[in-house]
């Protein structure tokens, strides 16, 4: 295990401004973690693996908000930092420099004009890839990063290409999938890596203002908007993958090769106690309506808690795709997609550009120790995107199938998982009616 991949931020303050509380903690990680299945077994622990071969999951089915379990209120979904795993991780291994060729493939890179996304998007170009779609905020930066391929790769004129793609705005999301849909000859792999870190509370209308959206046409009220954090590291990316997803599917068609939809995740997601989940497993209610609720919102975790529904959202979207895939199914969708979390580690971004300075001061030397430049953490994006069957539905650390925290895991967490996956649905479903029948 290791430390959160894009917030550097992450390592410091869990250290810092929580030492004094967490002292106990950690020295009961050091003494424990890392830990085996059977010793977990043995402490009546219950292991939950993800099979990518499975095609369902035995939890009771959820219709709205109704049939989830009320849990303990003493349960909780943060676990010691495992620093252990997390400096053997950082320091002493050597991540695989990709080789695995993407002749000829059409891939499309959120957050591509600076860190691990421009690196990632080298490596593709690197590797044969036959046009590189940087989907950017800042069109000037998308282009400066172009430039910066064009010399170190010294690849051809067109085969990288600057879109413009704001994930606050679902219409900017819905504009950049119909231009790639009718556009791009093919979509062999989508890298949704941009993400945020957000310490000030904003929300994001749902209701799209564009011409020709499904919730304009329909005069549907949406009330308050999400939370800025959850719409560009969750939602904006789901509707992007959706609404791609048909078109990649006829390019799996008809090149005989899975498609690939992989996201930047995060070791984050071990280190919230995620208390919005108990909204609808304890009150009814709804977790998006408790993350959109400013008086309740922990912004110091904000990113951590993004980072554990994306990945709760993510294994649910490998549920689903791989139900509608099979030759059982009703109505069964041709051309096999694999999608997957990645954790890069550490690694050197400028995520935390808009803190003060003296949260980012405390970064500096922890940079300067461990972190991995962005490079190596564009690594572990590649090898997600290689979209080996093995990694389908799974959290991947070190560019190998890692361990999902145990909240993720266990009974509590896959009802969870499905409340998330519905709510998101509603969602999408209002900006973009019908959106769920492209799974």
């Amino acid at each position: 295990m290791r430390c959160p991949d894009r917030p550097a931020l992450a390592f410091y303050n869990h250290c810092c401004s929580r030492i004094s509380s967490h002292a106990c903690s950690f020295r009961s990680a050091r003494q424990t973690l890392p830990q085996t299945s059977s010793s977990l077994a043995a402490s009546g622990t219950k292991i939950i693996l993800n099979n990518p071969q499975a095609t369902s999951v035995k939890t009771p089915k959820l219709t709205g908000k109704q049939g989830i379990r009320s849990f303990s209120t003493t349960q909780k979904t943060k676990m010691p930092l495992p620093i252990k795993s997390y400096l053997t991780s950082q320091l002493f291994t050597k991540l695989p420099v990709p080789t695995e060729q993407f002749t000829s493939q059409t891939i499309i890179v959120t957050g591509s004009n600076t860190g691990i996304g421009l690196e990632a998007a080298r490596y593709f170009v690197d590797l044969g890839a036959g046009k590189v779609i940087l989907a950017v905020r800042d069109v000037a930066k998308g282009q400066a990063a172009l430039e910066s391929i064009r010399k170190s790769t010294a690849c051809p004129e067109g085969v990288v290409e600057v879109w413009e793609l704001d994930l606050l705005s679902y219409d900017s999301v819905l504009g950049f999938a119909r231009r790639a849909v009718d556009e791009l000859a093919r979509i062999d792999v989508l890298v949704a890596n941009a993400g945020v870190y957000f310490t000030r509370f904003s929300t994001v209308e749902l209701l799209s203002s564009g011409p020709g959206t499904g919730a304009e046409s329909r005069g549907v009220v949406t009330g308050h908007g999400d939370e800025a954090t959850i719409v560009v590291n969750v939602i904006s990316h789901m509707l992007l993958a959706l609404m791609l997803l048909p078109k990649m599917r006829e390019t799996a068609v008809e090149t005989g090769k899975n498609g690939v939809i992989t996201f930047t995740g995060s070791f984050t997601h071990y280190m919230t106690d995620f208390e919005e989940r108990r909204a609808a497993t304890e009150r009814d209610g709804s977790i998006f309506e408790e993350l959109a609720d400013e008086k309740k919102a922990k912004m110091g975790e904000r990113y951590y808690v993004s980072k554990l529904i994306q990945l709760l959202i993510i294994r649910e979207f490998a549920h689903q795709l791989r139900i509608s895939e099979s030759s059982d199914a009703t109505g069964s969708k041709k051309g096999r997609i694999i999608t997957s979390a990645v954790n890069p580690g550490f690694v050197a971004t400028d995520i935390l550009r808009n803190r003060g300075y003296l949260s980012q001061l405390g970064v500096v030397v922890l940079r300067k120790v461990m972190a991995r430049t962005a490079e190596e953490g564009a690594r572990t994006v590649v090898h997600g995107a290689v979209g080996g069957e093995e990694t389908h539905g799974e959290y991947l650390d070190d560019c190998r199938v890692g361990t999902v925290s145990p909240f993720v895991a266990s009974e509590e967490g896959q009802q969870v998982q499905k409340q998330l996956w519905k709510e998101l649905v509603d969602k999408l479903e209002i900006i973009h009616p019908g959106i769920l029948s492209n799974i």
